[in-house]
């Protein structure tokens, strides 16, 4: 988890309202998501980056927070968090910065093609 990771997660606890944007992302190939679902993102392994925690929907339409592989996804990008998603999955790591956002989701893109390094 960085520091950015941090003060949003923290900033969700103090009930900071607004504009809200997340990293999400498209997954293929992997055995409980359907194949191009999207995702969003929640925190990485600590001490590894080869997996990250996602919440999205699963191949029977339930709402799964499950770690996922970083080769695994696809079209990672910046998107914007509604209020009522906001409340109810309080472990979706949000940003009040779109610009923050889209450096994680920067980041995060560069792993999935390259890999950890």
């Amino acid at each position: 988890m960085t520091i950015d990771d941090a003060r949003c997660i923290a900033s969700k606890r103090e009930g900071m309202t607004g504009e809200r944007w997340c990293v999400v992302a498209n997954v293929e190939g992997d055995t409980v998501f359907r194949d191009g679902a999207k995702l969003s993102f929640c925190y990485p392994v600590h001490g590894a980056c080869e997996r990250y925690r996602f919440n999205g929907l699963s191949k029977g339409g339930r709402r799964v927070v499950k770690w996922v592989r970083i080769d695994r996804l696809r079209n990672v990008r910046t998107g914007f968090l509604a209020p009522e998603v906001f409340k109810a999955w309080p472990e979706i790591v949000s940003f009040d910065d779109k610009e923050r956002a889209e450096r994680r989701a920067e980041g995060l893109a560069l792993e999935a093609k390259g890999g950890c390094r």
